[in-house]
């Protein structure tokens, strides 16, 4: 099995090559702007199946069984929220265009739970619907449409074999603790023996085990047709309460409450942010507490 990964040096592609890893065919083709970073990040994966490639302009001319595109995930600090749209289209269209020629090829697109848009007051469910505000667009719906825009271009090539897999929450030893997520913050907190400040409200986030990831990947990878989105979850969301009493139990961490200083999403709390959509190709068997308990050794 063929694997190209583009935007490997990314969280979720390192965490893609991981899972498609265990295949002992498989033969990885890791694409990257930058060749000096990508052999550096990606060096535990290095070895004969394993080919680094700066830049994207050889893309075209390789040979394929399975794409995944991890470019476009909207988590890197300081970045200016409107490339989204720009680096969205730019390689999708790449990866299309590339299927196009080679019908046999699966590609992966990372999406969100984003797509979806509103409040996440409740769960998303099988008849959830995406809303926009389009006559007030905010920064927060940025992600939310060009995201909606590649999904339903997808849905368009039916004859193709695409998947995007709608990411609500996401945490692996992969992670980048810099980046403003919940989990990041609280190791941060416990390195540096600082209070965590944590919002009042009551949330849910949703973390799909390395197991269940690897797991899913490689059931859209074994389909002989196949295109749909995807909700990534696990069998069993987190609650922020949960989470709070694991770290303080278990690590000692200070919790201060209040919003004064909590770092809070651009998409703001999102209470109910997982879904409840199951898929015809994998049921996760590990709950996200799991997934916490299992990755946090890879960081305290």
């Amino acid at each position: 099995m063929r694997v190209a990964v583009l935007g490997a040096t990314g969280h979720v592609a390192k965490c893609a090559v991981h899972a498609f890893a265990g295949d002992a065919s498989a033969e990885f083709y890791l694409f990257s702007r930058s060749g000096e970073r990508l052999r550096q990040e990606m060096a535990e994966f290095d070895g004969p199946r394993t080919h680094f490639i700066e830049g994207y302009g050889d893309f075209p001319g390789g040979a394929y069984d399975v794409i995944f595109n991890g470019i476009g995930v909207w988590d890197t600090p300081g970045a200016d929220p409107r490339q989204i749209f720009l680096i969205t289209e730019r390689y999708d269209n790449l990866i299309l265009e590339y299927q196009q020629r080679h019908p046999y090829s699966v590609a992966i697109h990372v999406s969100s739970g984003a797509v979806y848009g509103g409040d996440y007051s409740v769960p998303i469910g099988r008849d959830s619907r995406c809303e926009i505000n389009v006559n007030h667009a905010s920064q927060g719906d940025y992600y939310t449409a060009a995201k909606l825009n590649s999904e339903i271009k997808h849905r368009a090539f039916s004859e193709l074999n695409i998947v995007d897999i709608r990411l609500f929450g996401f945490f692996s030893r992969y992670m980048n603790v810099d980046y403003s997520y919940l989990l990041s913050g609280i190791i941060r907190s416990i390195r540096n023996n600082t209070p965590f400040h944590a919002v009042s409200e009551e949330f849910y986030r949703d973390y799909i085990h390395p197991d269940d990831f690897a797991g899913l990947l490689n059931g859209i990878a074994g389909e002989k047709h196949i295109n749909m989105a995807i909700d990534v979850r696990s069998s069993r969301p987190v609650s922020k309460s949960e989470m709070l009493d694991f770290f303080s139990r278990r690590y000692g961490l200070v919790i201060e409450g209040g919003t004064g200083q909590a770092v809070v999403s651009r998409t703001g709390i999102k209470p109910y942010y997982y879904s409840t959509r199951g898929n015809g190709v994998y049921v996760p068997k590990r709950t996200s507490m799991e997934t916490i308990e299992s990755e946090i050794k890879y960081f305290l």
